[in-house]
This record gives C-alpha cells, structure tokens and sequence, in this order.
C-alpha cells in the first residue's frame, strides 16, 4: 500500500505508517521542514520530498491508496481550499482514501479570528463516500 501523508507538524504519522509496512511518502513545500525530516530520522523508510500542494509531482496522480492530510487545509485562505483539496484527491488511486485531519465549526457559526477555528468548506474534491465525523 503506498501513502502520502503531509508532514509538517505530524511527520510521526509518516513514520508509523512506514513502521506498519506501508511505502510512504511525505513531502512540505519548505526545503527546511524535509531536511528536519532526514536529520530527525536517518535511517527512515519514508520518502521525504519537496513538492507544493497546490502543484503537485505528475507521477503522484492516481498513484496512492491513502493520503493523510492534517490540519493544513484550515490554515490556507478559502480562495485556495477547494483547488488543494483537488490536488488531494487527485493523488488517490481508484479505490483509495483520504483521510482529513481538522479542526472546524458548524457550518451556521461564526468563524473564529484564528484561521485555525475557521471551517474546512472545500467540498469533498471529486471523492466519492465522503464522511464526515466530529470528535468528542
């Protein structure tokens, strides 16, 4: 099974998903966030790489059964949400998944001054059987 989690705050997750077996890649688009990466996991399985979210390597288009995005698209302004989570699913292979990862509010509230309280209102990319849960 091949992966491909966002790193920047959650590079444990690559590494665990590394550790089950699965071929991961993770990348940021800060060259600095990769070279933490390598230095904090020398002898990682993970592919670390530089890439934009937003324009993402060709060879990435259909080519993963997971993608595991957290907490990045809440950050972005809203005018790009919708084209980030389109490059997120274009990454999934025919059968894969896309886990997401974010803090958010009911629709019908007010958003918070923090981008991070604000709404991930992007849609759901072309996915198909999106679902979505709250935690307690």
């Amino acid at each position: 099974m091949r992966a491909i989690p966002k790193p920047e705050r959650r590079v444990d997750d690559a590494e665990e998903l590394a550790r089950r077996g699965l071929d991961v890649t993770a990348f940021d688009i800060a060259p600095t966030a990769i070279q933490w990466c390598r230095r904090r996991f020398p002898q990682s399985r993970v592919h670390y790489q530089v890439a934009d979210l937003l324009n993402p390597p060709l060879e990435w288009t259909g080519a993963f059964d997971l993608v595991l995005e957290s907490y990045t698209l809440q950050v972005l302004p809203p005018t790009l949400r919708g084209r980030a989570m389109q490059s997120l699913a274009g990454c999934l292979a025919e059968r894969g998944r896309l886990l997401l990862i974010c803090r958010g509010r009911e629709p019908q509230e007010e958003p918070a001054a923090h981008p991070a309280g604000t709404y991930v209102s992007c849609g759901t990319g072309g996915a198909r059987g999106a679902e979505f849960r709250g935690l307690p």
